[in-house]
């Protein structure tokens, strides 16, 4: 997928903050293509999560772990994005690529199971 080469190359012109931005809406997307899959559509970014919890953490559909991966990624992005005393480092910048890249393999792991793909 194009998403990752694009996140290897923020982390390779040590652009963490862009690498992190790239990292959450990769998640972000998952989970919207997830919930589309149950005719869900949010506008807000805390109601897409808050339903992501609702329908596929509280259910057990996905682990719990997926959960404060994307609470983690998302506080980065926002600090990242919108606060300029934020420094995210390459470690935090890898962790958001890890975490969103094992994420949509699960996604579409699940999308396939559920006859999606």
């Amino acid at each position: 997928m194009i998403v990752w080469k694009i996140l290897k190359f923020y982390c390779q012109i040590k652009d963490y903050d862009g690498a992190v931005n790239r990292a959450y809406y990769a998640f972000f997307d998952g989970i919207r293509v997830l919930l589309a899959t149950k005719d869900i559509f949010v506008k807000t970014h805390s109601g897409t999560h808050a339903k992501f919890r609702e329908y596929f953490i509280k259910t057990e559909l996905f682990p719990k772990k997926y959960n404060q991966i994307l609470e983690d990624i998302y506080d980065l992005r926002q600090g990242g994005d919108y606060d300029a005393e934020v420094e995210i480092d390459e470690m935090q910048a890898v962790m958001a690529y890890n975490g969103a890249k094992e994420f949509v393999q699960e996604v579409e792991n699940y999308l396939k199971i559920q006859g999606f793909l």
